[in-house]
Order: C-alpha cells, then sequence, then structure tokens
C-alpha cells in the first residue's frame, strides 16, 4: 500500500529558494496541487449528492465553508507565485519580497488617505469639495464621511483598516497593471456558469484587454470589486465556521481561484500557443475584419492568423468573401489551425467550391436547397461529387480537413475541383483493390470517361500518381 512514507521517501528535490524565479515557480507549484485536491474534491461532493450519502444541510455547510477555504487559499498562493515572479528584477532579493508581504498595510483610497472603519462596520474616508480640496469643519480640521453622505471626525470616524499579506484585494492590486487588467477582463467577461470551459488565456484575452475587442461584461467592476471585498478574509474566517457565521460562496470562489490560474500558467508556464509575438502596433494595424471573425467565432483567433491578416492583402478578401458568401461554412466546428491553414493555402475561387461544396453536402436531402442552389450555380458535377462524399459519410468538417491536407502537399500546383478530387478517390481505390500500376506507362486521363474540368490539367494529376504510387496516404 502506497502511504507517507513512501511519498516521503520519494521527496528528494532541494529547491534553491533563493532564487527568485525558483521561488516563483515552488510557490505556483504548490498552488497547482491545492487546485488540484479540490477539484477532485468537488467531484466526490458531486458523487455524495447524487448517491445521497450527502444531504444533512449542516453536513452541507461545513464543506462549504472547508471548500471555500481551500480555494481562497489557492487564490492566494498563485497570487505569491505571480508576487514573486513579477518583481523579479535587477537586486532584488527573495527575502526581502517574502517580508514585505508578511508586513501589515491600512488601506487607503485612490489618493493615498487612509480608509477607516467604526465599531458598527461603517468605512468612513476622506471626501473632496469641487477644487479638490478635503473638506474640512469650521476649525480646519478633515471631516470624513461614509457612503451616506453621514459626517464623522478624528474622534469618531474609527480604526485603520489593516490589510495582511494574504488578503486577496492586496494580492490583486500588488500584480503588475498588465496582469490585473488581464484577470479583471477574464473575470468581468467571463460567465461564472462557464468557468470549466476557460482554464486558459487565449490570443482573444490579450485582443480583449488591449481594447481591440468590445468588454462585454458578465457582470459590473463594482460587482466584481464588491466580492472580492467580500470574500478577501475567507482564507481566515471559513476556518471558523462554527465561531464566526459569514456568508462565502463556492461558485465565485471556484471562479476566481479558476481564472486566477489561468493567469498565472500564462504567466509563469506559457505554451506555444500563448506565446504572443504581436507589438501594440501590429494590434491597432489589424483591419475590421479581424473584429468581426473574433466576435462571430472566438475560438478561429490565433496570433499566426492575426499576422497573416496583417501582412498579407489576399487574407482580408479571403475572409470577406466567406463571410459575404450565402452558403455558409459550419464555423463553429472548425478549430483555429484548420481555419488558418484554410485562408493561407487555398484561393478564392477554391475557398468559393469549398463553400459550395460543403453547402451541398448539408443540403443532400434538401430538395428545394438544392434546386434554388442549381439554379444560381450550374454545377451538376458539384452535385455529384456531394452525393459521393456524403455516401462516404464525409462532413463538411472532414472534406475541409481533407482539402487543407491537399493543399499542404501540394501547395499551388493543385486546384481544388471536382476532376482532382476524383482523381485522388480514384487512385485511392486502385490501390486499395490491389491493381498497382507501372507509374512510366500508365495514363491517368483514362480513369475519365467525360472531358476533365477547367481547373484540372494532366500536369499535376501525375503529381497525385506519384504521390500515391509512392505509397503517401491522406
Amino acid at each position: 500500500m502506497f502511504g507517507p512514507k513512501e511519498l516521503d521517501i520519494r521527496n528528494v528535490y532541494n529547491p534553491n529558494l533563493e532564487s527568485i524565479s525558483e521561488s516563483a515557480e515552488r510557490t505556483y507549484g504548490e498552488a497547482n496541487s491545492f487546485y488540484r485536491k479540490e477539484e477532485l474534491y468537488l467531484q466526490d461532493i458531486e458523487r455524495r449528492l447524487l448517491s445521497g450519502e450527502l444531504s444533512s444541510e449542516k453536513d452541507i455547510y461545513d464543506e462549504c465553508h472547508a471548500i471555500a477555504s481551500d480555494l481562497a487559499k489557492c487564490c492566494e498562493i498563485y497570487l505569491k507565485a505571480l508576487y514573486i515572479y513579477e518583481h523579479n528584477i535587477s537586486g532584488t532579493i527573495v527575502d526581502e519580497l517574502w517580508e514585505k508581504l508578511k508586513k501589515s498595510e491600512f488601506q487607503t483610497d485612490d489618493k493615498g488617505n487612509l480608509l477607516y472603519v467604526t465599531l458598527g462596520g461603517v468605512i468612513t474616508f476622506v471626501k473632496y469639495d469641487e477644487n479638490e480640496e478635503p473638506i474640512k469643519d469650521a476649525n480646519g480640521s478633515i471631516l470624513y464621511f461614509d457612503k451616506n453622505n453621514n459626517a464623522y471626525t478624528e474622534n469618531n470616524r474609527g480604526a485603520k483598516i489593516k490589510r495582511s499579506g494574504h488578503q486577496l484585494d492586496r494580492l490583486i492590486e500588488a500584480l503588475s497593471p498588465e496582469s490585473r487588467i488581464l484577470l479583471e477582463t477574464r473575470m468581468l467577461t467571463i460567465p461564472m456558469e462557464e468557468t470549466e470551459n476557460n482554464h486558459s488565456v487565449s490570443i482573444l484575452d490579450v485582443l480583449l484587454e488591449k481594447g481591440i475587442l468590445p468588454r462585454e461584461n458578465q457582470i459590473s467592476f463594482e460587482q466584481y470589486v464588491g466580492w472580492i471585498e467580500q470574500h478577501k478574509k475567507t482564507f481566515e474566517e471559513s476556518r471558523y465556521s462554527g465561531q464566526k457565521q459569514f456568508d462565502v460562496n463556492v461558485e465565485f470562489l471556484y471562479h476566481l481561484a479558476t481564472q486566477i490560474k489561468a493567469l498565472a500558467q500564462y504567466t509563469l508556464d506559457p505554451q506555444n500557443d500563448q506565446k504572443f509575438t504581436m507589438s501594440d502596433d501590429d494590434f491597432c494595424k489589424l483591419p475590421s475584419v479581424t473584429k468581426q471573425v473574433a466576435l462571430l467565432y472566438p475560438h478561429l483567433i490565433s496570433e499566426e492568423l492575426l499576422k497573416f491578416i496583417s501582412n498579407d492583402s489576399s487574407a482580408k478578401a479571403k475572409i470577406q468573401f466567406m463571410f459575404s458568401s450565402e452558403y455558409n461554412l459550419p464555423l463553429e466546428t472548425i478549430n483555429h489551425i484548420v481555419f488558418f491553414k484554410m485562408i493561407k493555402l487555398m484561393d478564392i475561387n477554391e475557398i468559393g467550391y469549398t463553400l459550395y461544396l460543403c453547402y451541398l453536402i448539408q443540403n443532400l436531402y434538401n430538395e428545394n436547397a438544392l434546386t434554388s442552389a442549381d439554379s444560381i450555380i450550374q454545377h451538376e458535377k458539384v452535385s455529384e461529387m456531394a452525393e459521393f462524399l456524403g455516401a462516404m459519410g464525409y462532413t463538411p468538417n472532414k472534406v475541409i480537413r481533407l482539402f487543407v491536407q491537399i493543399k499542404e502537399t501540394f501547395g499551388k500546383s493543385v486546384h481544388l475541383g471536382n476532376t482532382t478530387l476524383k482523381g485522388i478517390f480514384k487512385l485511392l481505390i486502385n490501390k486499395v483493390f490491389g491493381r498497382y500500376y507501372d507509374q512510366k506507362k500508365y495514363d491517368i486521363s483514362k480513369l475519365y470517361k467525360e472531358t476533365p474540368d477547367p481547373d484540372v490539367s494532366n500536369d499535376y494529376l501525375n503529381d497525385y500518381n506519384n504521390y500515391f504510387s509512392n505509397k503517401h496516404m491522406l
């Protein structure tokens, strides 16, 4: 049986915690472990709720406080990892950074004035007149006010509000401006119920953070700040669920922990598709069609695509053609890699052929749609190809992937069209049934009874011959 002893035996790594980067990495690693435990714990809670094992209101109360405590701990440790990592500047010593977090601070307003709290829990603050001067009484002493505009003096304004190094608001304020904006953007724009599907930062988040795309908030900034204020002491007080009564919201804390985790991963451990190199100038040069794609199909956006759109005028025309065509592709089923390759490798005519063919495949059993389409574009052969591909089980998504692979293999020497596809499928069928041929004597034109379409030539049909003769497979 594997137990604590066996785990201790394997615990042999000796980190150099005097290194800021190592300190940040180990703090980030610990936070990941806590987060992983909470995910497993939430799955166990779900299992026990469904089985009826967990049904008592008292037990659920205890579980919620325990989960809230650990989720707040996740937030704290991720934020500390970010704090250490972002302060890795010349001359900085890691012990100094940790010592700074340990010291208590006092809460201030945006002008640096201290905030106070009365014994009744009312927060008081300095208020300014129309000349941006602090409001004072007749004796020249500063007055303090609460949100209901009640006035207080130095005698009854309350005590300074202390903040420790593990309170959420202080740790979030310690982030770099870029990280803070990115976190706020994700918190405000991602619905809480969709948190589990939004675990990582993408180029779309960068577009939102830089204001290239409009931010459609799910909650207001004031609500977000209110949540932080409400939960900043959750880590401390939820551990005393039998001593202090206060409200916790597990859904919000899970949302917050997940988005802080996403920010930490993006900052400390970016993956290849998160290493964005576009400058602010590059972003400013993006054409309006970028917004159209990003707003309608955000999953199609990648830095590769944005760079290509910025540097290739034909890319903009292709995308505009796609979005203006009456034969719409099912873009929601295509990933960003396939979409980028389609725009890069196909010309407008090939994209038009793809749009029309996919439309026919989608409407194989809709006679009205097919009749209407045929009256606009007289391509009986395209209808036949659509029926063939549909019978073979090809969906529009599979067709597009096939076309992209053909273009990757043959490039501009191959122009997508009916005869091209017939050549490929007949060669494949020929191979499957074992009718191998001598490449030097074989004439591919014998595969066709009809006259080849204008979009095909024997030159690149011979390229297909060579390709499949060497036993390459699609």
